[in-house]
Protein backbone atom coordinates (compact mmCIF):
# COMPACT_ATOMS: atom_id res chain seq x y z
CA UNK A 1 0.00 0.00 0.00
CA UNK A 2 1.29 3.57 -0.79
CA UNK A 3 2.17 5.28 2.13
CA UNK A 4 0.95 8.60 0.78
CA UNK A 5 -2.38 7.19 1.58
CA UNK A 6 -3.18 10.40 3.86
CA UNK A 7 -6.82 9.81 3.51
CA UNK A 8 -6.41 11.72 0.09
CA UNK A 9 -9.93 10.96 -1.40
CA UNK A 10 -12.01 14.16 -0.36
CA UNK A 11 -9.34 15.90 -2.12
CA UNK A 12 -9.50 13.89 -4.96
CA UNK A 13 -13.22 14.20 -5.71
CA UNK A 14 -12.81 17.99 -5.02
CA UNK A 15 -11.21 18.34 -8.31
CA UNK A 16 -14.62 17.09 -9.65
CA UNK A 17 -16.26 19.51 -7.48
CA UNK A 18 -14.74 22.73 -7.36
CA UNK A 19 -15.35 22.06 -11.56
CA UNK A 20 -19.10 21.73 -11.42
CA UNK A 21 -19.04 24.92 -9.40
CA UNK A 22 -19.05 28.46 -9.95
CA UNK A 23 -18.01 30.91 -6.88
CA UNK A 24 -20.90 33.50 -6.42
CA UNK A 25 -22.87 34.97 -3.71
CA UNK A 26 -25.72 36.26 -3.01
CA UNK A 27 -27.67 37.77 -0.15
CA UNK A 28 -29.66 35.79 2.13
CA UNK A 29 -32.40 36.49 4.29
CA UNK A 30 -36.19 38.55 4.03
CA UNK A 31 -38.33 39.48 6.85
CA UNK A 32 -40.06 36.19 6.42
CA UNK A 33 -36.95 34.84 7.33
CA UNK A 34 -36.14 36.83 9.72
CA UNK A 35 -39.26 36.07 11.61
CA UNK A 36 -38.40 32.43 11.20
CA UNK A 37 -35.44 32.65 12.56
CA UNK A 38 -36.72 34.08 15.50
CA UNK A 39 -38.64 30.96 16.49
CA UNK A 40 -35.72 28.70 16.27
CA UNK A 41 -35.24 25.24 17.04
CA UNK A 42 -31.85 25.30 18.21
CA UNK A 43 -30.52 24.20 21.15
CA UNK A 44 -27.75 25.73 22.39
CA UNK A 45 -25.05 23.60 23.58
CA UNK A 46 -21.58 24.46 24.86
CA UNK A 47 -18.85 21.77 24.63
CA UNK A 48 -15.83 22.06 26.40
CA UNK A 49 -13.14 21.83 23.89
CA UNK A 50 -10.65 20.16 26.17
CA UNK A 51 -13.16 18.00 28.35
CA UNK A 52 -12.16 14.05 26.66
CA UNK A 53 -12.54 11.85 29.69
CA UNK A 54 -10.30 8.38 29.51
CA UNK A 55 -13.82 6.41 29.69
CA UNK A 56 -14.64 8.41 26.10
CA UNK A 57 -11.42 8.29 24.73
CA UNK A 58 -11.47 4.23 25.35
CA UNK A 59 -14.71 4.42 23.81
CA UNK A 60 -13.93 6.48 20.68
CA UNK A 61 -10.96 4.17 20.20
CA UNK A 62 -13.20 0.97 20.35
CA UNK A 63 -15.73 2.45 17.95
CA UNK A 64 -12.87 2.72 15.25
CA UNK A 65 -13.72 0.37 12.87
CA UNK A 66 -9.96 -0.64 11.84
CA UNK A 67 -9.41 -1.99 15.54
CA UNK A 68 -12.29 -3.93 15.61
CA UNK A 69 -10.73 -7.02 15.91
CA UNK A 70 -8.28 -6.64 19.02
CA UNK A 71 -9.34 -7.54 22.30
CA UNK A 72 -10.22 -5.43 25.28
CA UNK A 73 -6.48 -5.19 26.74
CA UNK A 74 -4.86 -4.49 23.03
CA UNK A 75 -7.74 -1.47 22.98
CA UNK A 76 -6.63 -0.30 26.45
CA UNK A 77 -3.05 -0.72 24.90
CA UNK A 78 -3.44 1.46 21.64
CA UNK A 79 -5.85 3.94 23.57
CA UNK A 80 -2.63 4.63 26.11
CA UNK A 81 -1.08 5.93 22.46
CA UNK A 82 -4.03 8.54 21.52
CA UNK A 83 -3.97 12.03 23.13
CA UNK A 84 -6.25 14.17 24.28
CA UNK A 85 -6.29 17.96 21.84
CA UNK A 86 -8.60 20.56 22.22
CA UNK A 87 -9.99 22.75 19.75
CA UNK A 88 -11.79 26.02 19.84
CA UNK A 89 -15.17 26.99 17.16
CA UNK A 90 -13.38 27.94 14.24
CA UNK A 91 -9.86 26.86 15.35
CA UNK A 92 -7.47 25.10 12.48
CA UNK A 93 -6.64 21.59 13.20
CA UNK A 94 -4.42 20.96 10.06
CA UNK A 95 -3.77 22.33 6.95
CA UNK A 96 -3.77 21.64 3.72
CA UNK A 97 -0.04 20.74 2.37
CA UNK A 98 1.51 21.23 5.90
CA UNK A 99 2.96 17.98 6.50
CA UNK A 100 1.30 15.25 7.40
CA UNK A 101 2.53 13.55 11.00
CA UNK A 102 -1.12 12.66 13.05
CA UNK A 103 -4.44 10.67 12.45
CA UNK A 104 -7.03 12.39 14.51
CA UNK A 105 -10.07 11.08 15.64
CA UNK A 106 -13.33 13.37 16.59
CA UNK A 107 -14.32 12.26 20.38
CA UNK A 108 -17.13 15.01 20.85
CA UNK A 109 -17.68 18.36 18.57
CA UNK A 110 -17.81 19.04 14.93
CA UNK A 111 -15.22 19.19 12.09
CA UNK A 112 -15.08 20.26 9.09
CA UNK A 113 -12.83 18.88 6.21
CA UNK A 114 -11.81 21.99 3.74
CA UNK A 115 -10.31 22.21 -0.10
CA UNK A 116 -8.78 25.02 -0.50
CA UNK A 117 -9.67 26.50 -4.74
CA UNK A 118 -8.04 28.33 -7.17
CA UNK A 119 -10.37 30.83 -7.36
CA UNK A 120 -9.62 31.57 -3.06
CA UNK A 121 -12.52 30.08 -1.48
CA UNK A 122 -12.40 27.34 0.91
CA UNK A 123 -15.52 24.59 0.38
CA UNK A 124 -16.93 22.20 2.84
CA UNK A 125 -15.57 18.90 1.31
CA UNK A 126 -17.28 16.74 4.75
CA UNK A 127 -18.14 17.06 8.34
CA UNK A 128 -17.51 14.63 10.67
CA UNK A 129 -18.78 14.03 14.52
CA UNK A 130 -17.97 11.79 17.03
CA UNK A 131 -16.09 9.06 15.78
CA UNK A 132 -14.75 10.70 12.93
CA UNK A 133 -11.33 10.16 11.48
CA UNK A 134 -9.21 11.77 9.14
CA UNK A 135 -5.14 12.04 8.69
CA UNK A 136 -2.24 10.45 8.93
CA UNK A 137 -1.88 6.82 8.78
CA UNK A 138 1.35 5.59 8.13
CA UNK A 139 4.33 7.28 8.76
CA UNK A 140 6.76 8.30 5.89
CA UNK A 141 7.86 11.57 6.65
CA UNK A 142 7.32 12.63 3.32
CA UNK A 143 3.76 12.94 3.14
CA UNK A 144 1.33 16.15 3.40
CA UNK A 145 -2.56 16.62 4.30
CA UNK A 146 -4.35 17.15 1.42
CA UNK A 147 -7.32 18.63 2.90
CA UNK A 148 -7.28 21.45 5.83
CA UNK A 149 -9.57 20.19 8.75
CA UNK A 150 -11.14 23.26 10.74
CA UNK A 151 -13.32 22.96 14.07
CA UNK A 152 -16.66 23.82 13.56
CA UNK A 153 -17.38 23.92 16.90
CA UNK A 154 -15.61 23.20 20.16
CA UNK A 155 -14.04 20.56 19.66
CA UNK A 156 -12.02 17.34 21.42
CA UNK A 157 -9.83 15.19 18.69
CA UNK A 158 -7.85 11.97 19.38
CA UNK A 159 -4.65 12.11 17.71
CA UNK A 160 -1.93 9.46 17.41
CA UNK A 161 1.49 9.99 15.46
CA UNK A 162 2.02 8.26 12.15
CA UNK A 163 5.24 6.81 13.71
CA UNK A 164 2.94 5.25 16.74
CA UNK A 165 0.74 4.06 14.59
CA UNK A 166 3.10 1.99 12.29
CA UNK A 167 4.24 0.65 15.85
CA UNK A 168 0.12 -0.43 16.28
CA UNK A 169 0.46 -2.51 12.87
CA UNK A 170 3.67 -3.88 13.55
CA UNK A 171 2.28 -5.15 17.20
CA UNK A 172 -1.46 -6.33 15.19
CA UNK A 173 -0.70 -7.58 12.12
CA UNK A 174 -4.98 -7.47 12.25
CA UNK A 175 -5.20 -4.34 11.65
CA UNK A 176 -3.52 -4.14 8.71
CA UNK A 177 -6.15 -6.34 7.48
CA UNK A 178 -8.55 -4.27 8.21
CA UNK A 179 -7.52 -1.23 7.13
CA UNK A 180 -7.78 -2.79 3.78
CA UNK A 181 -11.36 -2.74 4.28
CA UNK A 182 -11.78 0.68 5.34
CA UNK A 183 -9.78 1.92 2.66
CA UNK A 184 -11.73 0.24 0.15
CA UNK A 185 -14.84 1.65 1.43
CA UNK A 186 -13.37 5.06 1.56
CA UNK A 187 -12.29 4.58 -2.71
CA UNK A 188 -15.34 3.12 -3.25
CA UNK A 189 -17.53 6.62 -1.27
CA UNK A 190 -15.33 8.78 -3.62
CA UNK A 191 -15.74 7.38 -6.47
CA UNK A 192 -19.99 7.39 -5.79
CA UNK A 193 -19.55 11.10 -5.42
CA UNK A 194 -17.84 11.81 -8.00
CA UNK A 195 -20.21 10.09 -10.29
CA UNK A 196 -22.91 11.65 -8.38
CA UNK A 197 -21.42 14.95 -9.21
CA UNK A 198 -20.41 14.28 -12.63
CA UNK A 199 -23.87 12.58 -13.79
CA UNK A 200 -27.04 13.78 -11.30
CA UNK A 201 -29.12 16.79 -11.44
CA UNK A 202 -28.16 19.59 -8.88
CA UNK A 203 -31.47 18.91 -7.19
CA UNK A 204 -30.44 15.57 -7.28
CA UNK A 205 -27.20 16.26 -5.58
CA UNK A 206 -28.56 18.45 -3.09
CA UNK A 207 -31.26 16.38 -2.05
CA UNK A 208 -28.42 14.24 -1.38
CA UNK A 209 -26.10 16.56 1.21
CA UNK A 210 -29.48 17.37 2.89
CA UNK A 211 -30.73 13.06 3.54
CA UNK A 212 -26.55 11.94 4.37
CA UNK A 213 -26.42 15.60 6.93
CA UNK A 214 -29.76 14.37 8.59
CA UNK A 215 -28.45 10.71 8.49
CA UNK A 216 -25.18 11.84 10.27
CA UNK A 217 -26.48 14.72 12.91
CA UNK A 218 -30.23 14.51 12.68
CA UNK A 219 -32.23 14.46 16.00
CA UNK A 220 -36.07 13.64 15.87
CA UNK A 221 -38.04 16.94 17.15
CA UNK A 222 -41.41 17.79 16.90
CA UNK A 223 -40.21 19.76 13.58
CA UNK A 224 -39.14 16.71 12.01
CA UNK A 225 -34.94 15.37 11.66
CA UNK A 226 -33.29 18.20 12.96
CA UNK A 227 -29.87 19.47 11.67
CA UNK A 228 -28.24 21.98 14.09
CA UNK A 229 -25.15 23.02 11.61
CA UNK A 230 -24.32 26.43 10.79
CA UNK A 231 -23.79 26.19 7.83
CA UNK A 232 -24.48 28.97 4.89
CA UNK A 233 -26.69 27.97 1.48
CA UNK A 234 -23.23 29.16 0.23
CA UNK A 235 -21.90 25.88 1.83
CA UNK A 236 -24.76 23.98 0.74
CA UNK A 237 -24.29 24.52 -2.91
CA UNK A 238 -20.38 23.74 -2.57
CA UNK A 239 -21.10 20.48 -1.17
CA UNK A 240 -23.28 19.85 -4.20
CA UNK A 241 -21.37 20.78 -6.65
CA UNK A 242 -23.41 23.67 -7.58
CA UNK A 243 -23.92 27.85 -7.50
CA UNK A 244 -25.72 29.52 -4.90
CA UNK A 245 -28.04 30.70 -6.72
CA UNK A 246 -29.31 27.71 -7.52
CA UNK A 247 -29.16 26.04 -4.34
CA UNK A 248 -31.50 29.01 -3.33
CA UNK A 249 -34.05 27.80 -5.80
CA UNK A 250 -33.85 24.51 -4.86
CA UNK A 251 -34.15 24.73 -1.38
CA UNK A 252 -37.52 27.47 -1.44
CA UNK A 253 -38.55 24.22 -3.80
CA UNK A 254 -38.27 21.75 -1.29
CA UNK A 255 -39.57 24.45 1.59
CA UNK A 256 -42.19 24.71 -0.36
CA UNK A 257 -43.42 21.33 -0.81
CA UNK A 258 -43.18 21.03 3.36
CA UNK A 259 -39.81 18.47 2.70
CA UNK A 260 -37.90 20.60 4.70
CA UNK A 261 -37.76 23.81 6.76
CA UNK A 262 -35.03 26.17 7.32
CA UNK A 263 -33.64 29.00 9.64
CA UNK A 264 -30.12 30.49 11.00
CA UNK A 265 -28.10 27.52 11.58
CA UNK A 266 -30.70 24.67 11.19
CA UNK A 267 -32.36 22.84 8.95
CA UNK A 268 -35.10 20.50 9.88
CA UNK A 269 -36.09 17.29 7.32
CA UNK A 270 -40.27 17.47 7.67
CA UNK A 271 -40.68 14.13 5.21
CA UNK A 272 -36.83 12.35 4.78
CA UNK A 273 -39.16 9.75 1.99
CA UNK A 274 -39.62 12.35 -0.60
CA UNK A 275 -36.30 13.93 0.25
CA UNK A 276 -34.24 10.20 -0.50
CA UNK A 277 -35.93 9.62 -3.06
CA UNK A 278 -35.08 12.16 -4.85
CA UNK A 279 -31.71 11.46 -4.19
CA UNK A 280 -32.17 8.96 -5.73
CA UNK A 281 -32.01 6.94 -2.47
CA UNK A 282 -35.40 5.88 -1.60
CA UNK A 283 -36.08 4.21 1.43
Amino acid sequence: MNPAFSWCFPGYAAEILSKCRKATTIQEGSEQDMAKRRRSPVENETVDAAQCSPGLRLSIVRGLPFLSSLDEGAIVAVGSLFQEKGFAAGEIICFSQSPATHFYVVASGLVKLLHHTEEGRDVILDLLGRGGFFGQLFHSGQDRYTYSVQALTATCALAISGRSFQGVLNTYPTVALDMLKVVSDMLESAQATIRRLSVDSAEKRLAAVLARLGEKFGEKKEVGLLIQLPLSREDLADMSGTTTETASRVISELRREDIIRTGRRWVSIRDFRRLSSLAGHPT
